[in-house]
């Protein structure tokens, strides 16, 4: 199995700068539905969500940077309750590595998502530890 490598304060900074964009007031993730109609052989075609370009923007960086996705993602997040403001508070970059990998999977299966990662607030939080981690990286190259 080949290794993730770990997130550098760049990338970290990059997904970061995400935060007050995705959670300023009024911002909507899903800006309406493609699909949820019959095509011209009849087959019913399942609505399924057109993201705001800023929410694709970062899933395509998530995407894009290898340090956010984790191969054995299920043995660690079938730990961590979401519901639990704590979980995520706590977390580790292994835990958060895995977490964005099961957000990357989870919209695969279910259309929509993300969108509800944002709006339940869990990307939030994943960006604000992701922030204290950010602090910490620096705080520990400035010490060395």
């Amino acid at each position: 199995m080949t290794k993730t490598r770990q997130p550098t304060v760049k990338d970290i900074q990059e997904l970061v700068a995400f935060l007050p964009k995705l959670y300023v007031d009024g911002f909507e993730p899903i800006t309406g539905y493609y699909g949820g109609v019959n095509n011209k052989d009849g087959v019913y075609i399942f609505p399924h969500p057109k993201y705001d370009k800023l929410v694709a923007d970062f899933i395509d960086l998530i995407n894009e940077q290898d340090c956010w996705r984790v191969r054995d993602y299920l043995a660690t997040t079938e730990r961590l309750d979401l519901h639990d403001p704590a979980t995520i508070a706590n977390a580790t970059m292994l835990e958060i590595q895995a977490l964005m990998t099961f957000f990357l999977q989870g919209e695969k299966f279910c259309d929509g998502f993300w969108g509800g990662c944002i709006e339940d607030g869990h990307v939030r939080r994943l960006l604000e530890r992701l922030s204290e981690i950010e602090k910490e990286m620096q705080d520990l190259e400035n010490i060395r």
